[in-house]
């Protein structure tokens, strides 16, 4: 029995544990996320979008790792606004436990990507029916059902998964809806458009001002690192470009955000190529 015993430990660290989901083909299922709304697969997929689905659970440190970089993605294909439509599916976690994670973890600037608890939404019932046996397992289904990547792993950074996705048919997008704390009102400075992109040296932004206020800009990599900062300056109503010089950048995708009045009121995308 010893020997038998350790013969399966040396083939614990040997054979390498698949985390991948056990199916090819979709199963169909309906949730519930935190904010109440109910999320049915097949509808979606039916509608010509992928659906991509981050399995986690609260406790679990690689989920906790993983989490910012899917939420950047998220962010990269619009916010659910895309062609790529993203969830997150929880093992054994009640909403309350789900909605500190989602705190905790997905704390870039930006949108938060909809969260399902295990107990109260339905979550542990997909892990259950999609064999999940390792977290987190993310996996994106394509518009046929078909399950096109079964174990996106490891994500080094947001831009990898980005480019994973897109790989598949995923189109990039602005978010066109950002959260009550970050858009207060239809009263907001936004972007009106922004050249060259991609781009080399300096990226215009040209910005639309509704009211007068101080508007300031931070640009964020796919790791969620913060890498310029524009201080604010006091805008008069109107519209204004603005130059951002982007030399000192590597080549990559970026997020700019445009603050008014230090709320978060506009992003966009820069690609910077060199």
């Amino acid at each position: 029995m010893k020997k038998f015993f350790t013969f399966l430990m040396f083939l614990w660290f040997v054979v390498p544990v698949s985390a991948q989901t056990s199916l090819t083909v979709a199963e169909d299922f309906t949730v519930t996320d935190l904010d109440g709304n109910s999320f049915n697969l097949f509808n979606t997929l039916n509608s010509n979008k992928f659906v991509l689905i981050d399995f986690f659970y609260c406790t679990c440190v690689p989920c906790q790792q993983n989490t910012p970089k899917v939420q950047l993605a998220f962010q990269y294909f619009g916010c659910n606004t895309s062609n790529v439509v993203f969830i997150s599916m929880d093992l054994g976690d009640d909403n309350a436990a789900c909605r500190i994670f989602e705190e905790n973890f997905q704390n870039l600037p930006g949108n938060k990507f909809p969260s399902v608890s295990g107990d109260e939404g339905g979550g542990t019932a997909v892990c259950n029916t999609y064999g999940i046996t390792a977290y987190p397992t993310v996996i994106l289904i394509a518009p046929d059902k078909s399950i096109v990547e079964r174990d996106i792993w490891p994500i080094a950074n947001g831009e990898y998964l980005a480019s994973v996705i897109e790989g598949q048919g995923g189109i990039p997008a602005s978010c066109s809806a950002v959260g009550i704390e970050e858009k207060q009102s239809a009263e907001f400075t936004g972007f009106e458009s922004s050249f060259p992109n991609p781009v080399k040296s300096v990226f215009n932004m040209k910005i639309n001002v509704v009211h007068d206020a101080a508007v300031s800009f931070e640009v964020f990599n796919l790791l969620g690192e913060k890498v310029i900062e524009l201080p604010a300056r006091e805008y008069l109503k109107g519209s204004f470009t603005v130059q951002l010089p982007v030399n000192n950048l590597s080549g990559g995708i970026y997020q700019v955000h445009i603050l008014t009045d230090g709320i978060q009121s506009d992003n966009c995308k820069m690609l910077v190529v060199h």
